[in-house]
């Protein structure tokens, strides 16, 4: 059994090696702790180096650390490199592969303008270069934004380019703009056709127009059917026409039931009527803060104007007008 002593001996080598590397020292400085460490028999090697990882990235691995100290050294210098003094982010796959498989993903997607030290903790840096370069190539030759779509989707890495391919055909078949979508919302790609197959037929159901619909708010696809079911009955007991309200205004289906009713009351209760709102629904789209503090002003004016007016400018603007 170890000794509290021996314990806090480990402890304070292993605090003192991340220290000494947090602050940038070179290997003549950090020589002695960091020996003092790979020769503790004490422990075994799994509880050493998570231990020496907590200390140094603030967070403990889940998977095996298959790198040696050396590595562990390496991979935090290059992302404290690359991230200029903002908070290092990590993910257990860098504990795996080392700062030679860090550094050369981070060239290749900066070779493509993509700003990946925003992302590289989100990409699974097991992926083979050749891939990742394939599936660049790939949406670039479509005129798709690889750098908007790898930025905000970054686990596109993680589908094969077949799969990829089945969903940009999908979208192509039911005649929506590819481009426009999957830049706006890549993480369709993460969807299983099945499930987009099943949200074009119950959109088709309730007399949307599909292109525009979907053009216009992709991210709604990513939602359970019966997610959008419930808010499709809560707008239809308000006594909204859902064909309309949906075909001008697909924006709709993004908000919480919650949310969407607290605006709706204030709004009746301050002499709009469900007609007014679906001729202007993008004013469900403002905070209620915003809703209240709006009309509130123009109460105090002895204002009632109709909502497109209300809601459509800045604040800058409209406090100037009105």
């Amino acid at each position: 059994m170890k000794s509290n002593f021996e314990k806090s001996e480990f402890e304070y080598d292993c605090k003192l090696l991340a220290e000494l590397v947090k602050k940038g020292a070179n290997y003549r400085e950090y020589q002695n702790p960091l020996r003092r460490v790979k020769n503790n028999t004490k422990y075994g090697e799994k509880e050493k180096k998570k231990l020496f990882i907590e200390y140094l990235f603030g967070k403990v691995p889940k998977s095996e650390v298959e790198i040696s100290y050396e590595e562990i050294i390496n991979t935090y210098k290059f992302l404290k490199e690359i991230n200029d003094g903002t908070e290092i982010k990590c993910n257990d796959k860098f504990f795996s592969h080392g700062s030679g498989k860090l550094k050369e993903i981070y060239n290749l997607l900066s070779n493509y303008g993509i700003e990946s030290c925003k992302i590289l903790n989100r990409i699974d840096i097991g992926c083979s270069k050749e891939k990742m370069e394939e599936i660049i190539e790939y949406l670039n030759k479509r005129n798709i934004d690889s750098k908007k779509v790898i930025e905000k989707f970054p686990q596109i890495f993680n589908y094969s380019l077949e799969n990829i391919n089945e969903k940009i055909s999908f979208l192509k078949e039911n005649d929506i703009d590819t481009i426009k979508v999957v830049e706006k919302c890549p993480s369709i790609i993460g969807l299983k056709i099945e499930t987009l197959e099943e949200k074009i037929k119950y959109l088709e159901e309730i007399g949307c127009r599909l292109k525009n619909v979907i053009e216009l708010n992709p991210n709604f696809l990513g939602q359970n059917k019966k997610t959008i079911e419930e808010k499709i009955k809560n707008l239809e007991k308000h006594g909204f026409n859902i064909k309309k309200l949906i075909n001008s205004y697909p924006a709709i289906l993004n908000y919480k039931i919650e949310s969407l009713n607290e605006k709706i009351k204030y709004l009746e209760k301050n002499g709009y009527s469900i007609e007014e709102i679906e001729n202007f629904p993008a004013c469900l789209g403002r905070s209620l803060e915003c809703i209240e503090k709006r009309i509130k002003y123009l109460k105090g004016k002895g204002k009632h104007l109709p909502l497109a007016r209300i809601f459509r400018s800045s604040d800058e603007y409209f406090y100037e007008k009105y």
